[in-house]
């Protein structure tokens, strides 16, 4: 099975309910009854973003809009650029109004970090210090609903490692993020289904997948 479905099926997409189809088939053919559950989740489609410095150099870097973030104007945000590197109470000290690059996956804790100290904007980064545009993709992420429900979304974008060191290398002090997206709901799946036990119903395993 996990070869059938050995395909990108981002949620919400065809390629999903096609997933979620043969699953269910696979469960048919064992003899047990499979449910589809759907569910609504947001989304974002037309998506861009880019990335200037303008002081105390100049140059523009590949970026991926977070999908779901804040759109900034249509000349984009312009601001001065900090790197928060662990993102502690001392680094976000004088993030306020400021470009954040911060390390790692933007998870809940770090977002809510980000929020509480007022910055601007935020900047991952992904991939390995190897990467080179001509032999990897520049990964897309998106804010998932636990950090849609903090409040109003900061606007955000992903670039390379190997982009976000140089920027730290070369001392960026300034720069320009513009983000861009158009929200959409989609439709999401679950293929859900019991297998009985041997123990009279008194235990009950749930997995997940």
């Amino acid at each position: 099975l996990l070869d059938k479905i050995g395909f990108v099926r981002m949620a919400g997409t065809p390629q999903e309910s096609r997933a979620a189809d043969m699953i269910a088939a696979e469960l048919a053919d064992a003899g047990l009854t499979a449910r589809l559950e759907t569910f609504d989740i947001p989304d974002a489609e037309e998506c861009s973003a880019t990335l200037e410095v303008l002081e105390p150099y100049r140059a523009s870097y590949a970026v991926t809009a977070y999908k779901c973030s804040a759109n900034t104007p249509d000349a984009g945000l312009e601001g001065d650029f900090l790197y928060v590197e662990d993102a502690s109470e001392a680094d976000l000290l004088h993030a306020r109004g400021k470009i954040v690059l911060v390390n790692g996956y933007l998870r809940l804790p770090l977002y809510r970090k980000l929020l509480q100290a007022g910055v601007a904007a935020f900047i991952t980064m992904s991939g390995d210090v190897r990467d080179t545009p001509q032999d990897s993709d520049l990964f897309n992420r998106m804010l998932r609903e636990p950090l849609l429900r903090q409040g109003d979304p900061l606007p955000g974008a992903n670039l390379r490692i190997a982009d976000a060191m140089e920027l730290v290398r070369r001392r960026a002090a300034r720069v320009r993020l513009a983000v861009h997206s158009r929200p959409v709901q989609r439709t999401s799946r679950n293929v859900t289904a019991e297998v009985p036990g041997t123990d009279g119903g008194r235990e009950f395993l749930t997995l997940t997948a």
